[in-house]
């Protein structure tokens, strides 16, 4: 005899092959529309590993989803990845843009990047010895070295910090001495990761290219330093100081003269006429003695 339990099991477990077998079918048309969906021949080699990579991600999610709604956000977020990879034509458009450079006359700076514009501001902070980035750089300079020019580097864009995507290039003015010479330059970005980078001095001018900008010093030899008139060395700054075009940094008392700028003709001519009259009144005495 057939009870209605045995008739009651044997539904569910047709409804429950039907449904996994729905699913699956749900499943195998998700990935093929995630095989169809972008047209490999519009992006290059590199893009189209990366399409590939996240193709396959996409599957793997949908293949380990438990219900359509879960086949279909799998789906969605998987197209939404393959978007954001760019075309050749896409590529093509920015290698061609023509890039702009920022400067900022007062500290002999300038940064020149395709991803910058013309409405944009270069915004250069001097650091202290004090701060961080500055104490995260000395600790990896001997004694014999120095940091020099240390600044911390942002673009602005209506006055508020722009977040740019590099790379760009970087650019100090710099003493004749330092040409011809290769000199080392940190850069702190803003997730504190600490960088190296080198770069040679040709024609007074410092070149290197980073990925990102932030806090900035150059490294040279302490001997160097008290010599160079346009050197901001990091720690130098007095209360109450300026700090001049250059870069180098000078307290605002102001100069005091010495005796030795002092003019002397003034005195040379009361001596003069001194003499003169010591002279004429000790001849009036010796002609009214006799």
């Amino acid at each position: 005899l057939v009870t209605n339990v045995d008739f009651l099991k044997a539904a569910e477990d047709t409804y429950a092959k039907l449904n996994q077998e729905y699913l699956q079918e749900q499943k195998e048309k998700a990935k093929e529309e995630l095989d169809i969906y972008k047209d490999l021949s519009e992006y290059r080699k590199e893009e189209q590993e990366e399409l590939k990579a996240l193709i396959e991600a996409g599957k793997k999610a949908i293949e380990e989803a438990q219900d359509v709604t879960a086949i279909t956000k799998a789906k969605e977020e998987a197209m939404k990845k393959l978007d954001e990879v760019k075309t050749k034509e896409e590529l093509g458009g920015e290698e061609n843009k023509s890039p702009v450079t920022l400067s900022n006359s007062q500290y002999m700076i300038s940064v020149t990047g395709k991803n910058l514009t013309e409405d944009m501001e270069l915004q250069i902070i001097p650091l202290t010895a004090e701060q961080e980035a500055i104490a995260a750089m000395r600790k990896k300079i001997p004694s014999s070295k120095a940091l020099i020019k240390p600044y911390e580097i942002r673009i602005l864009k209506e006055d508020k910090e722009a977040e740019v995507e590099g790379p760009f290039t970087v650019k100090y003015q710099m003493d004749s001495k330092y040409n011809d010479k290769e000199l080392q330059v940190f850069l702190m970005d803003r997730q504190n990761k600490l960088t190296e980078i080198k770069g040679t001095v040709k024609e007074n001018v410092l070149s290197v290219s980073v990925d990102t900008l932030g806090s900035m010093a150059v490294v040279v030899d302490s001997s160097a330093v008290s010599s160079d008139p346009d050197s901001n060395t990091s720690g130098n700054q007095s209360k109450g100081g300026q700090t001049s075009p250059g870069g180098s940094t000078a307290t605002g008392s102001g100069n005091v003269k010495t005796g030795d700028e002092t003019t002397t003709v003034p005195f040379v001519c009361v001596m003069i006429l001194s003499s003169i009259v010591i002279t004429a009144l000790s001849f009036k005495k010796k002609s009214s003695g006799k």
